[in-house]
């Protein structure tokens, strides 16, 4: 039996552009009380992305910038993300 404990993480919907201009809609997990931003500041060189086409490792050096989507655009594109808790968006600081 494992003694590792599990923490929960939750999808935070970002809207990405790269340095080529394209941008990626799509899901950060963190974990609880965790903001995106501390995922972006680790020491990894990439990290993960979440979109409707599957899980996508990102380059850190190609976004040129990050856009925390306000709660209502999120409400009204809902369908463009994968699968994110309503209620913990609502309720948090991300």
């Amino acid at each position: 039996m494992s003694s590792i404990t599990r923490h929960p993480k939750y999808g935070i919907p970002v809207r990405f552009a790269l340095a080529d201009r394209t941008q990626i809609m799509g899901v950060v997990f963190v974990h609880q009380n965790q903001r995106v931003i501390e995922v972006l500041c680790d020491g990894r060189s990439f990290f993960p992305i979440e979109t409707l086409d599957g899980v996508r490792l990102l380059n850190k050096r190609h976004v040129v910038q990050i856009d925390l989507l306000p709660i209502k655009e999120i409400l009204e594109q809902l369908d463009i993300f994968p699968d994110i808790d309503v209620p913990y968006l609502t309720q948090n600081k991300w």
